[in-house]
């Protein structure tokens, strides 16, 4: 039997290695790619959660506040008192005078015909004074002629020619003139007073019958401090006008704007956030809802678009010692949120 003998070679047969599998490197690319698709996202759900439950709103501090008016036109004489300044109970505010509803040509016109009635009625005083006076000079001529024939028949009576009734009869008619003569003299004199006083100056006159108007004085009648004024000495002011505002900074609170579009969810006691100028925040509590929709403010609208009315609430602290730190940010805007769910 042949025997085999096999070759002792190596085989020709080899295994392949398989190649090392790398492992990913965060390169600059990858790492750029994910971090814009995390602020995509951010973005994305900042957005929808502030589109859900974020509604935001614009507000400014104010201190509740008199407003001072009149129902009269009014002329403001001088004011006492500078913006900012502390007022007390009973101090004064400001003088003023009522004015007059006429025009100044109407006034001139009115003096004018007072003028020249004042000017008629002297006249017809001197024409009743002289006719008074011929009246009298005509009784003392009469009371001249009677006494004349008093003495005469004095005389004849005594001698019996004629009777002592003549006498009386003579004797009754000078007490008739005496009297008419009296009357008639005080008559004259009240004349020639009224006369005097018809004819002081036309200046006088007119001062007479328009007398000097008498100044008025506002008195404070609570404590506050004093707003904005805006009217200067001199200027009038038309009634239902502010002349001045008294401020109350021991009751702050906030004038507030929001969309209507809200408008079920801005009630009285929501909650509302508030962020002041200078970054701090706080929380208010809405307790007072105005029927009316109101134009928002001008620092609140936005240019080139149609005015937009909002609801207008008042928003007071919850905590009323944080009162302070909300009046130092008075008539400053601030920014308002409201959550509808967390």
């Amino acid at each position: 039997m042949k025997s085999f003998s096999f070759k002792n070679k190596g085989s020709i047969i080899r295994t392949i290695e398989e190649p090392k599998v790398k492992k990913k490197v965060w390169t600059f690319d990858r790492i750029t790619y994910w971090l814009v698709i995390l602020i995509i996202s951010f973005f994305i759900s900042r957005f929808v959660y502030n589109t859900v439950n974020i509604i935001k709103g614009n507000g400014q501090i104010v201190f509740e506040k008199l407003a001072i008016n009149f129902t009269d036109d009014i002329r403001l004489e001088e004011l006492y008192i500078q913006e900012g300044e502390k007022i007390n109970i009973g101090d004064t505010l400001f003088s003023y005078l009522i004015e007059n509803n006429q025009s100044n040509h109407e006034l001139n016109i009115q003096k004018a015909q007072i003028k020249s009635k004042l000017a008629k009625d002297l006249i017809s005083i001197e024409k009743e004074i002289m006719m008074k006076k011929a009246l009298l000079k005509g009784i003392q001529t009469q009371l001249k002629l009677t006494q004349n024939s008093y003495n005469k028949l004095i005389k004849m009576v005594l001698l019996e020619i004629n009777s002592y009734e003549e006498l009386q009869n003579i004797k009754s008619k000078q007490t008739l003139l005496k009297s008419k003569k009296t009357i008639l003299q005080e008559e004259i004199i009240a004349l020639k007073k009224l006369k005097n006083e018809y004819s002081k100056t036309s200046d006088d006159l007119i001062t007479y019958y328009f007398p000097q108007k008498k100044f008025n004085y506002y008195i404070a009648k609570q404590i506050g401090i004093s707003g904005t004024t805006n009217f200067s000495n001199g200027e009038v002011c038309y009634r239902q006008q502010e002349v001045l505002t008294i401020h109350n900074p021991k009751k702050v609170q906030i004038r507030a704007y929001f969309s209507q579009n809200y408008a079920q969810y801005v009630t009285e006691g929501t909650i509302v956030q508030i962020k002041f100028p200078n970054g701090t925040y706080s929380n208010g509590k809405i307790v007072h809802s105005y029927i009316s929709t109101y134009a928002l403010p001008s620092e609140f609208q936005k240019k080139y678009e149609p005015t937009e009315r909002s609801i207008l609430v008042d928003i007071e602290p919850i905590n009323q010692n944080e009162a302070t730190t909300w009046g130092k940010f008075y008539l400053m805007d601030v920014k308002l949120v409201i959550k509808r769910f967390f």
